[in-house]
């Protein structure tokens, strides 16, 4: 007899710094790091367990953190976007969690950075090029008003096609 399969136990993704990844998930988004191991088949990366105080199947999110890895390319084959849901009665509460952090990147020297603006299905909103100077810099986004309430996906990307920064934007 077959059994039906009715959700997912976790899923399981690649990243990069370790404790950017702690502090991104845990900090940011304020999820239980439920459980912290090795990689079995490579002992020197971390593989971190995210999820709700029990650590149900179906709550966890693991990650296995390689440091320095190479970023990837957008294509074909490639998830590049993870959404969380959340109850339209709590935007509030995510849009004064995410105010808290700015969006703030160090630049190594003058260039143009673009901004790409994306929806949480991976659609690209919006796109616009910034002179950027050495150093510290902050960037203030305002919607034009033609986006509708929900989460968006900030993307900070240098002349190379590396990306800087990436953030969430709540729109009420």
């Amino acid at each position: 007899m077959s059994q039906l399969i009715t959700g997912i136990h976790h899923v399981t993704a690649l990243a990069g710094r370790p404790q950017k990844n702690i502090d991104f998930y845990a900090g940011i988004l304020g999820l239980r790091l439920v459980k912290k191991t090795v990689n079995f088949d490579a002992p020197e990366v971390y593989h971190f367990y995210y999820g709700d105080e029990m650590g149900h199947p179906g709550s966890i999110m693991t990650f296995f953190p390689y440091g320095d890895i190479m970023k990837g390319r957008h294509g074909k084959g490639m998830l590049n976007t993870t959404t969380f849901s959340v109850p339209l009665s709590s935007l509030d509460y995510w849009q004064q969690r995410f105010q808290k952090f700015n969006i703030e990147f160090e630049n190594e020297e003058d260039t143009k950075l673009t901004v790409r603006l994306y929806c949480l299905n991976g659609k690209l909103i919006s796109s616009s090029e910034l002179q950027i100077k050495k150093g510290v810099n902050k960037i203030s986004y305002s919607p034009n008003g033609s986006l509708t309430a929900g989460m968006y996906v900030l993307q900070v990307i240098n002349e190379n096609n590396r990306i800087l920064k990436t953030d969430k934007l709540i729109i009420q």
